[in-house]
């Protein structure tokens, strides 16, 4: 019996080998369009938005994430049948991903023509075309859902959010764009700039911090009480967290980070060095965060 069986799965191993030569080409199965592109007979003036955007800057505007909706006819309770292709935030090159986020859209042209002058204005303008997205979606609201561990049920775990990213796509949330005041604006923008850049340097290599973390060693997390500190820019802390009374906890490694993130994003060099030029470890740490920024592709004037 056993010998029959290792004969029959040699067998197939021979067909399997057999039906894929080398000389045969290997066709991809299953070739759709890209379901991102807008049609070219579209005229309508969201279609015609999409369009000009996706010639100037080379990203595939969205502002629903619904890529396709095709009728695969009734099932057999004669209830209409679609299948549907979502732009998916969920997914990562590495992982997937149990939450899901739920969209509120901008529906009419004059929200969608605010929501794209903004992010050309204020966001994109200020990075380099290798930090730009493959697609961008812009909507008016986003949530996010997590699934339960038997994934039959979503949880609300994050409302009214103003930005996500997956792998290749990003998403911003605009509210009620058409009513809000310049200031709001520039402040927002703020926002949205410091999530955009905290989720690239999330994906830096560790290495390239280096140097940036070597005047806190020792420091980070801890209580004063036990890692006492005279002046905390003496190691390039910009802050602390309080605990009770006098006592602080210094930043974590993150916390670090984007405090640098903040004043870059929110300050010039003169002004930063005006306060902190004399500190030694504040003055590399700037440039460190600096030269990774440039790297990934932000723009300083």
């Amino acid at each position: 019996m056993k010998l029959e069986y290792l004969y029959i799965l040699g067998w197939l191993c021979v067909c399997l080998l057999s039906s894929c030569s080398e000389k045969e080409d290997v066709q991809p199965l299953d070739l759709k369009d890209n379901y991102y592109e807008i049609s070219e007979d579209a005229s309508d003036p969201e279609s015609l938005l999409r369009k000009e955007f996706e010639e100037t800057l080379g990203i595939h505007l969205l502002f629903n994430d619904t890529l396709r909706k095709e009728y695969r006819g009734t099932d057999r309770y004669g209830n209409d049948v679609y299948f549907v292709q979502k732009v998916d935030f969920s997914y990562y090159l590495t992982s997937m991903s149990k939450q899901r986020y739920l969209f509120e859209y901008l529906d009419d042209i004059e929200s969608q023509r605010a929501a794209v002058e903004f992010m050309k204005e204020r966001i994109l303008n200020m990075f380099s075309s290798k930090l730009y997205p493959y697609s961008l979606l812009l909507v008016k609201r986003i949530d996010a859902y997590q699934a339960s561990l038997d994934g039959d049920q979503y949880e609300l775990v994050d409302e009214d959010m103003d930005y996500i990213a997956g792998w290749n796509s990003m998403a911003v949330a605009f509210r009620d764009i058409l009513n809000m005041s310049g200031e709001e604006k520039e402040e927002y923008a703020a926002v949205v700039l410091r999530q955009i850049v905290s989720n690239s340097i999330s994906k830096v290599e560790d290495s390239e911090f280096e140097e940036f973390f070597s005047f806190a060693e020792g420091y980070y997390e801890q209580w004063s009480i036990f890692a006492p500190l005279n002046d905390i820019k003496t190691v390039g802390f910009l802050g602390s967290n309080p605990l009770m009374g006098t006592v602080r906890v210094w930043y974590s490694k993150e916390e670090d980070l984007a405090s640098y993130v903040n004043v870059l994003l929110t300050m010039t060099e003169e002004e930063f060095m005006t306060e902190n030029g004399s500190y030694p470890a504040c003055v590399t740490k700037w440039n460190e965060m600096k030269r990774v920024l440039i790297d990934l592709g932000l723009k300083f004037d």
